[in-house]
């Protein structure tokens, strides 16, 4: 499923069919929020209406449904609004290893936010290896040269075939790279540079420091 053409009038076809009720499968929700994350949208009223209509039809009430919530929120929601839903479903997330690796992998939005300490906290009370393991990376990547080094040919490849010409998953690890002081400042240029066209994306350009 993609958002080509017209994403903004896609948006508003997928918000109806979550809202009239009639999709059962959560395959179709990871998809459709999937797709809406990759899509290239305008930030604007009408837009962000959708997406919080979007989050809402969503829902969480299975562990997909809240996995496509989440992974939607990422893009599109405020810190303040991502953490409230990662610490009123603490007690579903914590319980699936899926959920589990995917929370922290959100790591990036609250490294060297006010929210940080709440972030590592909760993390911490969940627990278990796949969120140590997920944390660690975005630490290394947001802090030491060698985490940059180590994924530096993976991070500067495109995907042409994104509107973004970048995952989602590897935008949240740019975004560790780009709060990293210790990376030279032209290793950074070269980043944005190379990114460019995803840091445009308005949506993505309010994450970016």
């Amino acid at each position: 499923m993609g958002l080509t053409g017209s994403p903004a009038l896609k948006l508003n076809l997928l918000t109806q069919i979550l809202q009239d009720g009639h999709l059962v499968d959560d395959a179709s929700l990871v998809e459709i929020a999937s797709a809406i994350v990759a899509a290239r949208l305008p930030d604007n009223s009408w837009v962000r209406g959708h997406i919080k209509q979007t989050l809402s039809g969503l829902g969480s009430s299975s562990i997909w449904s809240l996995y496509a919530q989440i992974w939607l929120a990422s893009k599109y929601s405020s810190n303040d609004e991502l953490m409230a839903i990662i610490d009123t479903k603490a007690s579903m997330w914590g319980s699936n290893e899926h959920l589990t690796r995917l929370v922290a992998g959100m790591f990036s939005r609250f490294v060297g936010s006010p929210l940080q300490s709440k972030f590592e906290a909760i993390l911490r009370k969940a627990g278990g290896f796949a969120i140590s393991s997920v944390t660690q990376l975005h630490r290394e990547l947001a802090n030491t040269v060698a985490g940059f080094t180590a994924i530096r040919k993976f991070i500067v490849a495109h995907n042409t075939s994104l509107p973004n010409r970048i995952s989602h998953a590897k935008f949240l690890m740019l975004l560790s790279l780009l709060r990293n002081a210790g990376i030279a400042p032209v290793a950074v240029t070269q980043l944005k540079t190379i990114h460019a066209v995803a840091l445009t994306d308005p949506f993505y350009a309010h994450l970016v420091p």
